[in-house]
């Protein structure tokens, strides 16, 4: 890593950024990046309290700082901030670029503030033109950032860590063992148009299991489906929904932000994605096996996140994704762990 300006010394330093869930896992290694070039400096993190979970046991931070519910109003958000000028930040890395954290930047006014370049004209020239011939990371644009204060940062990939008693301890609720060759499987997601469907989850379950293996269902159970060694949880934190993940050998999910945690933890990763693509610069990125399956048809993609309602009134790019094929790409990814000599 090369720092172009040593003389900038930085010693309290605000990242910002308020939601969401995979977006904050993808910009933690800009806090890494911070304080290899900062090593003394404070550096506190700013979002919104539901999304903190995320950053527990993050050894780079000072601080969480969390935005409550009751903050959220202009009037309230406002108030929230000039409070914090008596933090003396001298640096804001701005992660969000929206109209709430340039806010931020224009009250703080001591302090010097960059910001992200998320290339919304070039993402939307693949979702309307489907010029997919770049292949955006927002990880990438996230760390590149802090060439605004001359930093050359190390491309480094989002790691999330969990505590070895947090582990043990969901062992113990689910009865597994290290060793159990356990796969989390999340259905769902923040848009619908993004949800490769439950009753297809629960065939790729039913079938992992007569393979052997132990499904952790991130959802309700639903009333007529009862087979062995699949089991439910849900209504689970944030913070448990973490802990519950780490301690999978695979995971299986869609372009949401639990399968970002899933790649963060380090445990190999199947991510689906449909009106979305992973061109987009929101594919997970992680220091074991990620894939992403996609169908590969025309229309994809029509959407940034999932907002939008599919022309064709049902949702072909998802229809297109058999559940076989997420079975063979499991398995697969199973066995050659299982092959591994360190493997549990």
């Amino acid at each position: 890593m090369e720092i172009r300006h040593s003389k900038l010394k930085y010693k309290n330093i605000l990242i910002v950024r308020l939601s969401s869930i995979g977006d904050i896992v993808i910009t933690i290694p800009v806090i890494e990046n911070l304080r290899r070039n900062f090593p003394e400096a404070g550096i506190t993190y700013l979002t919104r309290k539901e999304y903190s979970p995320i950053l527990y046991n993050n050894p780079n931070l000072s601080k969480v700082l969390v935005l409550e519910p009751e903050d959220l109003s202009t009037t309230a958000y406002i108030k929230f901030c000039i409070k914090l000028r008596k933090c003396g930040y001298d640096l804001i890395v701005d992660l969000h670029n929206t109209f709430r954290s340039r806010l931020l930047s224009t009250i703080l006014t001591r302090a010097r503030s960059i910001h992200v370049d998320k290339k919304r004209k070039d993402r939307m020239k693949m979702v309307y033109l489907k010029k997919l011939d770049t292949d955006i990371k927002m990880v990438d644009l996230f760390l590149n950032t802090l060439t605004q204060i001359g930093i050359e940062p190390d491309h480094i990939n989002p790691e999330i860590v969990v505590a070895e008693q947090d582990k043990r301890k969901i062992h113990e609720e689910t009865k597994t063992t290290p060793g159990s060759k356990a796969v989390g499987i999340h259905p769902y997601a923040k848009w619908k148009s993004k949800e490769w469907g439950l009753s297809n989850y629960l065939r790729v379950a039913s079938e992992l299991s007569k393979a052997g293996y132990h499904v952790l269902f991130f959802g309700e159970k639903p009333a007529d489906f009862d087979v062995r060694n699949v089991d439910f949880w849900g209504d689970l934190s944030l913070k448990k929904l973490i802990d519950y993940i780490s301690i999978n050998s695979l995971y299986i999910g869609n372009d949401t932000g639990p399968t970002h945690i899933a790649a963060a933890l380090k445990i190999p990763t199947i991510a689906i994605f449909g009106p979305t693509h992973p061109s987009l610069g929101f594919k997970p990125t992680g220091d074991n096996v990620v894939k992403t399956i996609h169908s590969g048809l025309d229309c994809s993609p029509c959407t940034f996140h999932g907002e939008e309602k599919c022309k064709f009134e049902r949702y072909k790019c998802m229809e297109a994704i058999k559940p076989e094929r997420i079975v063979d790409e499991a398995l697969n990814i199973l066995r050659n762990l299982e092959k591994e000599p360190d493997y549990e």
